[in-house]
């Protein structure tokens, strides 16, 4: 055995700077705090939905899974996962939102010109 290896021979020196575990490499790197799940909005989206148009109501029902996966998937260590079911969640629940408006504003319109036409009869 030569000075400085280990004595299985693959030339590793032993006790020298830079070699062997590094502060701050043996413990995970947990994120910052749990992404928001965006079920508030979702439900919301989904309610108005309901009231409005149909197309909302199923793209808030979809955010509304995406958002409820957020939890879990934190909690199991899956905190890609997480991150990625917040932001479908609230890709979705912005989508049911502007379909919700849509609705809302093409009803809104179709009354006032409904009520404001005249009829020839």
């Amino acid at each position: 055995m030569t000075d400085g290896q280990q004595p299985g021979g693959y030339g590793y020196p032993i006790n020298q700077p830079g070699y062997g575990p590094q502060p701050g490499y043996g413990y995970p790197q947990y994120p910052p705090a749990e992404p928001p799940a965006h079920l508030g909005w979702a439900i919301g989206a989904t309610i108005l939905g309901t009231l409005t148009c149909m197309v909302g109501s199923v793209l808030g029902i979809v955010s509304i899974l995406f958002g409820a996966q957020v939890h879990s998937k934190w909690h199991s260590g899956d905190f890609a996962g997480a991150f990625d079911a917040s932001k479908k969640a609230k890709t979705w629940a912005i989508a049911a939102t502007v379909a919700n408006v849509a609705c809302a504003v093409l009803a809104i319109g179709y009354l006032v010109v409904t009520l404001t036409s005249t009829s020839s009869y």
